[in-house]
């Protein structure tokens, strides 16, 4: 953010909307790189927390959809080049580069982290629940004289 707490114009940074890195989705539903270097349905918010993990300077907007994908909402601007049009990171020099960097980051994006270890501990606890509803069910009934 700039001085004040006012945001940068980030008019002219690039845009990315998640499809784009969406390895779920068809060259025709938007996807911009190979399904090898995408990652499943990432989200605006997990785009961010790269970007920011690869020291990238970034603005979502929550409100804008990608034309070909209106159903999931969400848009990042990044900022690649400073003023004097020199790479913000040396490694990333250009929109594809970024792209592919991002379908590798967003898997291990602490949010998609911590989602992964609460699914496998709440299929964890189903599958312990329904051993144990199996176990009674198993049980000989006791017959009556």
């Amino acid at each position: 953010a700039g001085a004040g707490g006012e945001l940068p114009d980030y008019s002219r940074w690039h845009c990315v909307y998640p499809a784009y890195i969406d390895s779920d989705k068809k060259k025709e539903q938007g996807r911009r790189i190979s399904k090898e270097n995408g990652c499943s349905k990432p989200t605006a918010m997990e785009i961010a927390e790269a970007c920011a993990t690869m020291k990238l300077q970034c603005v979502v907007e929550q409100n804008k959809t990608y034309c070909r994908d209106i159903l999931y909402p969400g848009r990042v601007r990044v900022k690649l080049k400073d003023d004097e049009g020199n790479p913000t990171n040396p490694e990333i020099k250009n929109k594809r580069q970024l792209l592919v960097k991002l379908g590798q980051a967003v898997p291990q994006t602490k949010t998609r982290v911590e989602a992964q270890k609460r699914l496998q501990q709440e299929q964890q606890k189903a599958e312990k629940a329904a051993a144990a509803a199996e176990k009674k069910s198993t049980k000989p009934n006791k017959k009556k004289k």
